[in-house]
């Protein structure tokens, strides 16, 4: 059973920031089932990987318990038998965000997109922010070049292509995402995008049947605040822990929308794509 927990952006507590991704932080280990799971951080698409790290395990071993944590390595990239001692450790990988035309180069060099995809099929948690929401997806809406060249211009880089989607991180705190994301959403004609703020995540899990395309969003807001177009507005309430609203979906459309499926600040939203339910969970940061 696959199970990706990806999140648009927000503050993880370093330094005198904020801790805002506790809500996905906490889901994360729940989804592993374990009480104790071991925590593999691939902070690869960062320049300052082992400060990163470093964070990341104040997070999940200081404040969520978790006893067993590793990092991957630049040195492990090169030796084939620890990478993968390490990837089949893991009961749950987190990849960090910042260059995502790095990280995947870098995978896709050592052969960690393989091993990846095992993690997948095992069940293994893949989760991540920004870059490390990009990389589970067709392909991703990424500020690279800002890393290389200084420059502002956003580019399309492909992912693993385990959510079947054009993916944007950081779609509130950085404008110009609102306005590059329907240009590339034409270049990659009939996918669905989906637009996350920093403080929203997208979890995604599948069964025995495999993985399908995600269905719009029922009662979905766009970019623009409008409904999305193939939506449902049928909606009805369930008891949880939380506040949910459990939707059913409309009917797919072939052609795109023209607006990106959109989920703002303090939304998780869960989908089973066995069931093709996709359920709003509000409230999660307040």
């Amino acid at each position: 059973m696959g199970k990706i927990v990806a999140i648009g952006g927000g503050e993880n507590g370093r330094g005198e920031h904020p801790y805002e991704t506790g809500p996905f932080d906490r889901e994360i280990v729940r989804l592993t089932g374990k009480d104790d799971p071991n925590f593999l951080f691939i902070g690869l698409a960062n320049s300052f990987a082992d400060s990163y790290y470093a964070t990341m395990c104040d997070i999940f071993h200081g404040r969520l318990g978790c006893t067993h944590t590793d990092h991957l390595t630049e040195a492990d990239l090169r030796d084939p038998d620890t990478l993968r001692r390490k990837m089949e450790w893991a009961d749950f990988i987190y990849v960090g965000g910042g260059n995502t035309l790095r990280l995947m180069t870098l995978l896709r060099r050592c052969g960690g997109d393989r091993l990846l995809d095992e993690a997948y099929k095992r069940g293994t948690v893949l989760s991540g922010v920004s870059a490390g929401g990009i990389c589970w997806c067709s392909c991703g809406n990424s500020d690279s070049r800002k890393f290389t060249s200084g420059s502002d211009q956003l580019i399309k880089v492909t992912g693993l292509g385990y959510l079947p989607v054009l993916f944007c991180p950081h779609y509130d705190a950085e404008p110009l995402r609102q306005t590059d994301l329907p240009r590339m959403m034409r270049r990659v004609y009939g996918m669905p995008a989906i637009a996350l703020d920093n403080g929203a995540a997208w979890k995604w899990w599948t069964g025995s049947g495999g993985c399908s395309p995600p269905c719009p969003v029922p009662g979905g807001r766009s970019a623009s605040g409008r409904m999305a177009p193939g939506t449902s507005s049928s909606c009805r309430q369930t008891e949880c822990s939380a506040r949910w609203k459990s939707c059913s979906p409309g009917t797919p459309t072939r052609t795109p929308p023209p607006d990106p499926t959109y989920y703002k600040r303090n939304e998780l939203t869960h989908e089973n794509s066995d069931a093709h339910l996709l359920c709003p969970l509000f409230g999660l940061l307040h």
